[in-house]
């Protein structure tokens, strides 16, 4: 799924020759109600089902707070008991980190997950997120494999919107990814399909706006009526596809993800299309990803965010 030039481009490596920027196949789920039961659990069923298929690689992890844990020290199904059994009026809500490599290297895969506590949830409207990326080469590096997957992780989160594609993938380190922030934003400049995912950051940002399309787009129904109340539809003819999962629709745009190089005139119109149809329930305002100082200041955040536009 990605050119000859790119894949040369990539790992980004720091002077100590350690990968801080990778680019693989991610899947991000945003989602109301994290403090309720039914969808702790679905939480923690996604969670087993993504370490059944890479628990191998999985080196850390942390569940709840604290610092980073090895793998092999957690007990068998740690997600699970422990999302039986948080507490969600503890203001901070609860959190799941797995991950492999180490946590100031950009990873191979993970899966991150974020619920908000029962008073941001109900009285604030906060949203809670999912987010997971995969080997590059593995069986969800395969599009057919991936969209089946976000299917069936739809279905059990009934996720509020989404999306699934190729993605940059930063250190787990907030501080190493902010270091290398002026790397990330020349990647995405130049390869605009790549998503830049900040999904705790995105989460405050997209209760009344969704962050965007890619070649997987998830819209609940309540995005859909959206749409149609200003007169725009979900419309969109072949290649693009509709795969309904009970509360919503997985759009895709084509038959897998298209990652485009700016640096030799390629273009990007199945996305430019499905940004103009996504445009009316698209959000406006974000801020920057790290700091005002970054390259991804909020001006450029927000452009990025319109790059599809005509």
């Amino acid at each position: 799924m990605l050119s000859e030039t790119l894949q040369t481009m990539l790992p980004i490596r720091d002077n100590k020759h350690n990968p801080v920027i990778k680019v693989c196949p991610l899947l991000t789920l945003y989602f109301h109600n994290g403090h309720l039961p039914d969808t702790r659990k679905a939480v923690s069923e996604c969670a087993e089902e993504f370490l059944s298929l890479f628990k191998d690689q999985i080196q850390w992890g942390i569940v709840g707070v604290g610092k980073p844990q090895a793998f092999n020290t957690f007990p068998e199904r740690a997600s699970q008991r422990y999302l039986d059994s948080v507490d969600v009026a503890n203001e901070d809500g609860w959190q799941i980190y797995w991950q492999s490599d180490e946590p100031e290297h950009a990873s191979d895969c993970g899966f991150q997950a974020f619920g908000s506590s029962r008073q941001q949830s109900e009285e604030l409207g906060h949203l809670s997120y999912l987010s997971a990326h995969f080997p590059l080469h593995s069986a969800l590096s395969d599009p057919e494999a991936l969209l089946a997957l976000a299917l069936r992780w739809c279905k059990r989160l009934k996720p509020f919107h989404g999306y699934g594609g190729m993605g940059i993938i930063h250190a787990s380190d907030r501080f190493v990814a902010a270091s290398y922030e002026k790397e990330e934003y020349a990647l995405a400049q130049r390869f605009p399909a790549l998503e830049v995912d900040y999904p705790l950051k995105h989460a405050l940002w997209s209760r009344e706006g969704i962050k965007g399309g890619n070649w997987l787009t998830i819209l609940s129904d309540s995005w859909l009526n959206k749409l149609q109340s200003t007169d725009a539809q979900i419309n969109l003819p072949a290649p693009f596809e509709t795969h309904p999962y009970g509360d919503g629709i997985i759009i895709r745009a084509g038959q897998s993800p298209i990652v485009e190089d700016r640096n030799q005139g390629a273009d990007t119109p199945l996305y430019n299309q499905l940004a103009k149809t996504l445009k009316p329930i698209r959000l406006t305002t974000h801020p920057a990803i790290h700091t005002s100082r970054g390259k991804f200041t909020r001006q450029a955040f927000e452009e990025w965010i319109e790059r599809f536009d005509d």
